[in-house]
């Protein structure tokens, strides 16, 4: 799937591209290694892409997440 084609990536979907569980994801959110999703209604949240494909190509530039 190309991200450029998504508006907002969900966690599920999240987890799923990155090959890693969504609690593995939600360790990560909550440890700021990865960018803060934004808000689409009181208990739903994503990512948009752009902060996704900025956020793994500095990890790629320095060696990994």
């Amino acid at each position: 799937m190309n991200l450029k084609e998504k508006k907002i990536i969900r966690a599920n979907e999240l987890a799923q591209l990155l090959g890693i569980s969504t609690t593995t994801l939600w360790r990560w959110r909550r440890k700021n290694l990865m960018p803060q999703p934004i808000y689409l209604g009181p208990r739903m949240i994503g990512w948009r892409p752009e902060d996704v494909n900025s956020w793994l190509e500095n990890a790629s530039a320095q060696g990994g997440i």
